[in-house]
């Protein structure tokens, strides 16, 4: 069952939905026009890396990116950058450490024992 405000609208989606635009480029071919998109989410799952040691990092780190995927120009795998604005932040923000891996060379679930340091509030 949805909750519902006094005017109809979704609670959870008014106190929790954040809007971010994304901008997808192919690094392999610049005749490919990059592309615009926008997504909604509930939480931001931030990384955990080597170069991480605040949350400030991590943020940066869950907003740019990498990913492979079919080019129709070069009509095969190509990698592309991936970079999203936050455009609409809601009153609560929920953040979520990413603090598991999956190991190739052990086939097993491993957990990342990095410490990072976060503010109590952020501005």
């Amino acid at each position: 069952q949805k909750l519902k405000t006094s005017s109809g609208s979704n609670l959870i989606k008014d106190l929790f939905e954040i809007e971010l635009e994304t901008q997808t480029w192919c690094i392999e071919s610049l005749d490919e026009e990059p592309t615009y998109d926008t997504q909604r989410v509930l939480r931001l799952s931030l990384p955990i890396d080597k170069s991480c040691t605040t949350l400030h990092d991590s943020l940066a780190n869950c907003l740019t990116g990498q990913l492979e995927k079919h080019s129709p120009t070069l009509n095969r795998t190509a990698l592309y950058n991936q970079s999203m604005e936050v455009s609409h932040l809601p009153p609560y923000v929920m953040m979520q450490y990413m603090r598991f891996y999956w190991r190739t060379d052990t086939n097993k679930k491993a957990k990342i024992c990095k410490n990072v340091h976060f503010p109590l509030v952020i501005d």
